[in-house]
């Protein structure tokens, strides 16, 4: 939790829920598209926080810490340059994969600091 807190810039509670949601799993689906267990956080304002390294430092200690993590930073150009779901090449047979599908338990981290609104 301390490497965590670090990492998160000296903020404890982000920390605690950062644990949560790695440790988090979907372990019931009484129904098609409802998904009960698992925990999804959003970190906004991440600069007012006081993080040194932002978020490349948490980044760097989940890395170190999970088996299965991403990392995706989003801007606008890799949005117009990437699908963001699979597409069938029909030609050849062929489903290319989008960088939104990971294996079960892969943490992901979606980077968007980067994004601008358009004035």
């Amino acid at each position: 939790l301390e490497l965590l807190t670090d990492a998160c810039g000296g903020d404890m509670l982000l920390a605690e829920y950062l644990l949560c949601t790695i440790i988090s799993k979907a372990v019931n689906r009484p129904e098609p598209g409802l998904v009960i267990g698992k925990f999804a956080l959003s970190i906004l304002e991440w600069n007012s926080m006081g993080g040194e390294e932002g978020p490349d430092g948490l980044c760097g200690v989940l890395s170190a810490l999970l088996p299965m993590f991403r990392n995706i930073s989003v801007s606008a150009e890799y949005l117009n340059a990437n699908n963001m779901v699979p597409r069938k090449d029909y030609n050849l047979e062929f489903l290319s994969l989008s960088p939104l599908q990971v294996p079960d338990s892969c943490v992901m981290l979606l980077d968007q600091h980067h994004l601008q609104d358009d004035a």
